[in-house]
């Protein structure tokens, strides 16, 4: 009963996908997606896609799109950190991103 809540949440964070991979971390009140995006934040949606990629596949529902953008937030997070906003300052940004 949980996969149509699932597929709505995943499909409504990747809405906030940028160009290079990262999510923006919020939509404007006019519903436009933001550019900036948060290093914690991205990470917590790549591991939030790999466990939906999971529950697809135990469904037999591929979800290629899923897929790719995993792949591009997983490069983004390990290889373009000038994407992300600066929070070095902040601990969280020095262990969330093991998730990725």
């Amino acid at each position: 009963a949980m996969w149509p809540v699932v597929k709505a949440a995943l499909g409504f964070v990747l809405g906030l996908q940028q160009p290079g991979g990262e999510i923006g971390w919020k939509r404007e009140a006019d519903g436009t997606p933001v550019t900036d995006a948060l290093l914690t934040g991205s990470s917590s949606v790549l591991h939030a896609l790999r466990c939906g990629l999971a529950l697809a596949a135990a469904r037999g529902e591929a979800q290629p799109d899923w897929e790719l953008a995993a792949g591009e937030l997983r490069h983004a997070i390990r290889h373009h950190p000038e994407r992300f906003l600066d929070k070095s300052r902040y601990s969280m940004d020095w262990y969330y991103p093991v998730l990725g």
